[in-house]
Order: C-alpha cells, then sequence, then structure tokens
C-alpha cells in the first residue's frame, strides 16, 4: 500500500491546480490506501476532505461514506461507524448500487454484533448476502466473507448447525478463515474483532 500512497500523494498534488475532479478521486482513493494500510487516522482525514469537496460539487458521496465509517468501526468508535454506513446505506439504496447496499449491510452486521443486537447483526447480513447473490457467483470474495461472518457469528451465539453451513459453503479464497472458524470451537470469542476485514 506505501507506493499506492506515494504515487495517490503525487497525483494529488500535481492535480490540485489543473484538474479538481481528479483531485477529488486521487483524495478518495488515498484515504481508502491508508485504510487498507491500517493508517486509521491519516485515512479519515483524506476521507472527511473528500465528503467535503463532494458536497460541495452537488454529489453524494456514498463509498467514502463506507469508507470512513468502516475507518469507524475499526477505532472501535462504534457510535460514528453507526453513522456513516447508515448515510451510506440510505444513498447506495437510493441510486440503487446494490455493491455498496451489500457492503453498507454487511458493516452493519458488524456493528450490529459488536453491540449485541444479535438478531439485526444476522438479519442484516443475510439481506447483505441475498443481494450479492443476485449479481455474483456463490464463490464471489464478497459472498465469502459474508458466509464467514455468519458462521462465525453463529458459532459465538452457540448455533453450531448453522455456523457449520455457513462455514462450509465459504470458498478457498476465505478458507483461512473457515479454518479458523472450526479451531474456535472450543474457546472463549471475546477477541472476534479481531478476525473482521474490510
Amino acid at each position: 500500500h506505501s507506493m499506492s500512497i506515494n504515487y495517490l500523494k503525487k497525483a494529488a498534488k500535481f492535480s490540485t491546480e489543473n484538474n479538481f475532479i481528479l483531485y477529488n478521486s486521487c483524495i478518495a482513493n488515498l484515504g481508502l490506501s491508508y485504510l487498507l494500510a491500517n493508517k486509521l487516522d491519516k485515512a479519515i482525514i483524506n476521507l472527511e476532505e473528500s465528503i467535503e469537496i463532494q458536497i460541495k460539487q452537488d454529489r453524494i458521496p456514498y463509498i467514502q461514506y463506507l469508507n470512513i465509517g468502516t475507518c469507524y468501526l475499526f477505532k472501535h468508535d462504534l457510535d460514528k461507524a453507526r453513522i456513516y454506513i447508515k448515510k451510506s446505506l440510505d444513498e447506495a439504496i437510493k441510486i440503487k448500487d446494490k455493491l455498496i447496499h451489500s457492503n453498507s449491510l454487511r458493516i452493519l452486521g458488524i456493528i450490529d454484533f459488536e453491540t449485541e443486537n444479535y438478531t439485526k447483526s444476522v438479519a442484516n447480513l443475510r439481506e447483505s448476502k441475498r443481494l450479492l447473490e443476485t449479481s455474483f457467483s456463490q464463490n464471489h470474495p464478497d459472498i465469502a466473507k459474508v458466509n464467514f461472518l455468519l458462521s462465525f457469528y453463529h458459532l459465538v451465539l452457540g448455533n453450531h448447525k448453522k455456523s457449520l453451513e455457513y462455514a462450509n459453503i465459504c470458498n478457498d479464497f476465505n478458507l483461512n478463515q473457515t479454518n479458523k472458524v472450526f479451531s474456535y470451537s472450543n474457546t472463549p470469542y471475546k477477541n472476534h474483532m479481531l478476525l473482521i476485514d474490510p
């Protein structure tokens, strides 16, 4: 991610005066790169700037809302995470963007689980999976992520039968995570946030 960050910083600097749209794209992608590099404070700064630019241009920054909400999730600021993810979800529904809609539901499902709203968590994850399945095959990485979360959460909740059902349909992309589900079957689950990928 460091190479991506360096190129994007150079591109943003060059595009400031020449192309404001390109500058915003660089800032938004810089925020995402920082998120993927787990540099969350820097990611938030860039994503906030991108959101401000988008709003000034009467554009809806729903992808930035999703990314900044994910940053706050990883910072364990669940209230702020929920605010941004709900914004992303609302806007994705309006413009019928199924991928962002489903990803917003997935992150919301994680937040609900962390705040012990287990029923809502599982419902959001199932709806996320349903939306993804209307566009992608079962072995799509995003579907595998949702299957993993459903498997793990059912395991935490003590429903081993459901946990195994979802674990068995995780594809090779998430095989290492699927194996984690089985390996945790006889251990406490207090640190389950450590298993969550963006």
